[in-house]
């Protein structure tokens, strides 16, 4: 009765790229859910998340392939089989970056901050569980490295990447590069941003802002997240209706220091953070 069930079949593992993404400050909110409104937002996104990967455009393409996903309350991970050419891991890996793009920024606009990583390593998934090294990289350069709002490339993706000559990565002051998910909102199945968009993304963080006024560790994640928000709207300035009213002011925290861990795993004490990145391009 203890016995396993016997397996017929041996598993591999894979060669996947993974993007692992984790919902920031789920655990405050569900202590805090009253109405279920935080729940229904989840849902929706999660549905979108859903459908795209479901989409006919990716269910027999080499440039565009079936993406796999699993979610688990908070967190999502999204992976596709790297392909056997190499001529191939270009647009394989574009496909997964814009996919975590989209995500990020339709999540932000929904005032939900997201963090990840994405990776390139050995996988198993299957329609029970998923396993792998390239989970476990995912997982710990989200949890150890990316630390603010953004999701960030392992070495192994930079390698295989012209991030030069991609809209949709930006080299942070750190030198981690980040999926520039508010390339999305410029450009969202074809459509501008509108001033009203902006404002609203405005709104959401300087209300987060203003109620974490006391709380340096979750102000420092938003004072990164703002700075990223301002350089967006200085590129914009004079177009649709863009000015400067968009700019949110950052807080000056005072004896800021954050403790993370570089790629090599290492802790690194960061000082005075200054925030945000190189313009996106």
């Amino acid at each position: 009765m203890l016995k396993l069930p016997r397996n017929e079949e041996k598993l591999e593992a894979k060669e996947y790229i993974v993007a692992y993404i984790d919902i920031l400050g789920t655990k405050e909110k569900i202590e805090k859910e009253i109405n279920n409104e935080y729940l229904n937002r989840l849902k929706q996104i999660y549905e979108m998340a859903k459908r795209f990967c479901n989409m006919e455009l990716f269910k027999d393409s080499k440039i565009f392939p079936k993406l796999y996903y699993k979610i688990f309350s908070d967190n999502i991970v999204i992976a596709t089989e790297m392909p056997k050419e190499t001529y191939y891991y270009v647009p394989v890996i574009g496909h997964i970056i814009g996919f975590v793009a989209i995500y990020q920024a339709i999540a932000l606009y929904n005032k939900i901050l997201t963090r990840g990583a994405i990776t390139i390593g050995e996988l198993y998934l299957d329609d029970l569980f998923i396993y792998g090294k390239a989970l476990v990289e995912a997982v710990e350069l989200e949890e150890n490295v990316a630390f603010y709002p953004r999701a960030i490339l392992s070495s192994t993706i930079k390698k295989n990447y012209a991030i030069e000559n991609s809209e949709m990565l930006v080299m942070d002051t750190d030198l981690q590069v980040f999926v520039n998910y508010y390339s999305m909102l410029t450009d969202t199945i074809g459509n501008r941003i509108t001033n009203q968009e902006v404002a609203t993304i405005k709104k959401f963080l300087v209300e987060e802002r203003d109620k974490n006024l006391k709380n340096n560790k979750v102000l420092q994640k938003l004072n990164w997240l703002i700075q990223y928000h301002n350089s967006y709207v200085y590129k914009l300035i004079g177009t649709w209706d863009i000015t400067e009213e968009y700019l949110v002011q950052p807080v000056n925290i005072v004896n800021e220091k954050v403790v993370t861990r570089n790629n090599s795993g290492s802790k690194k004490e960061i000082k005075k953070q200054r925030g945000c990145c190189n313009e996106p391009n």
